[in-house]
């Protein structure tokens, strides 16, 4: 019996699990190996967003980390004022820095009622 996703072509499954977010797209990679192949497909990470507020706290999963060097422009979502927030952001910006040859363009977004005006230093010294 064939698999749920072997019915799409692969292009078109990254197609749609490039509008996932980053939890959405590993739970995708988990129903099958046709959909765990296409959801680490460059065309899929190529513009990513991610949000360390709900996504990354705590770790840095490990299907991101394979999937690193095919971002090329990385909208980052973070929130100042809580350090786990924070530190998941310093951590993969860190990882970043030394994985993602390709990354063109990035994005730090800073959510929060009243993010703080230094809370984000650490994070930008992780850039540079």
């Amino acid at each position: 019996m064939a698999e749920p996703g072997e019915g799409l072509p692969e292009e078109v499954l990254a197609l749609i699990f490039r509008h996932l977010s980053l939890r959405d797209r590993a739970a995708a990679a988990r129903v099958c190996r046709a959909w765990a192949a296409a959801a680490t497909c460059s065309a899929v990470w190529h513009d990513t967003k991610i949000s360390c507020e709900c996504e990354l706290e705590g770790m840095l999963p490990p299907y991101l980390s394979a999937c690193l060097d095919h971002i090329h422009n990385l909208r980052l979502e973070f929130e100042p004022s809580r350090k786990p927030s924070r530190r998941a952001a310093i951590e993969l910006l860190m990882v970043l820095a030394g994985r993602a040859p390709g990354l063109r363009g990035l994005r730090l977004e800073c959510r929060g009622e009243k993010p703080l005006f230094d809370a984000g230093r650490d994070v930008l010294e992780a850039v540079h």
